[in-house]
């Protein structure tokens, strides 16, 4: 998979790609377009079982297992001060941080280039 691993523009480093396989959420960062983007998997796999068709999964640079309608991007117009508090935010905290950044959605496509980066796995 090719994906961003160190920037220091942003001062940000990726988790490994092998924890998105079965993981109910992915949040990402492309710094060239300074979108912060949030992958929500369609089954979610609540207990925690690795059943097969749960969570989210990779083939090739696509995630692929999203929910097209909940995942969402919005660009971030101070990124440096939002991802600051993006790296502070609880888990409380992330359920409602990308609804409170004031920018519009645009709908995720599921690819991971060389300007991603993968900033959360949950």
């Amino acid at each position: 998979m090719k994906f961003l691993k160190i920037d220091d523009k942003f001062k940000l480093a990726s988790v490994q790609p092998d924890q998105i396989i079965g993981a109910s959420e992915l949040w990402t960062f492309n710094i060239k377009t300074r979108k912060l983007g949030k992958y929500i998997a369609k089954n979610i796999d609540p207990k925690g079982m690795g059943r097969a068709g749960s969570g989210l999964s990779v083939k090739g640079t696509t995630i692929i297992g999203y929910d097209e309608t909940a995942s969402v991007q919005k660009t971030l117009r101070k990124p440096i001060d939002q991802l600051k508090d993006f790296k502070a935010a609880g888990k409380v905290k992330l359920r409602t941080f990308i609804d409170d950044i004031a920018t519009t959605d645009t709908k995720m496509n599921g690819r991971i280039n060389l300007d991603t980066v993968l900033l959360k796995v949950s």
